[in-house]
C-alpha cells in the first residue's frame, strides 16, 4: 500500500494537463489517429498496404501512430483518414 499519494484529477485532455500548448488540437489530432488506426485494422490493411493508399512512407505513418504526429496538419491527418475510408 502507497500511504501519501497525491492524486490529481485529469481535466479530460492529457496534454492540457501535461501543459502542451495548443492542447485542444492535439487533443483532435489524437482522436483522427485514433481513428486512422482503427479503420487499419478494420479494414485489414497492414501498415505497408495503409501508407501506399494514404500516400505517405511506412514509417510516416508508424510514427503517427505511436504518436508522433505534432508537425501535421489536422486537415493531413483528416485526408488521410479519408483516404482510407474510401
Amino acid at each position: 500500500m502507497i500511504d501519501n499519494l497525491d492524486i490529481t484529477h485529469s481535466c479530460g485532455n492529457i496534454f492540457a494537463d501535461i501543459g502542451l500548448k495548443n492542447s485542444q488540437e492535439q487533443l483532435i489530432k489524437a482522436f483522427i489517429v485514433n481513428k486512422i488506426e482503427q479503420e487499419i485494422k478494420k479494414q485489414g490493411f497492414t501498415q505497408t498496404k495503409a501508407a501506399q493508399i494514404i500516400a505517405i512512407s511506412q514509417s510516416s505513418l508508424s510514427r503517427i501512430l505511436r504518436g508522433n504526429f505534432s508537425n501535421i496538419s489536422k486537415s493531413k491527418l483528416l485526408a488521410c483518414l479519408n483516404s482510407l475510408i474510401h
